[in-house]
């Protein structure tokens, strides 16, 4: 639903990328918060989460600016799996 908000503000009014993150929630967009899970490998909620987005991305059709703030949010998502992955990695 606040997608489909989302696409209507933008085709009416002009919005700037950081009322857009905050319409959906900047800790949602940029990935934070707490995590927990096993060691040896990304969070669980990291993976879950790229599962989620790319879902949405999938399901919705989006404004060309709230598609790359979903966009931002996966390659946040990635780059802490891949971090994560890279930080556990044996030398």
């Amino acid at each position: 639903m606040l997608i489909e908000i989302a696409n209507e503000l933008c085709a009416k009014y002009e919005f700037d990328n950081e009322k857009l993150i905050q319409i959906f929630g900047s800790n949602y967009i940029r990935n934070l918060g707490s995590k927990s899970g096993p060691a040896g490998g990304p969070f669980p909620q990291d993976l879950n989460k790229r599962e989620e987005l790319n879902q949405l991305m999938g399901k919705y059709q989006m404004h060309a600016k709230v598609k790359r703030i979903f966009d931002y949010s996966l390659e946040r998502v990635n780059n802490d799996i891949e971090r994560d992955r890279f930080e556990d990695e044996k030398w």
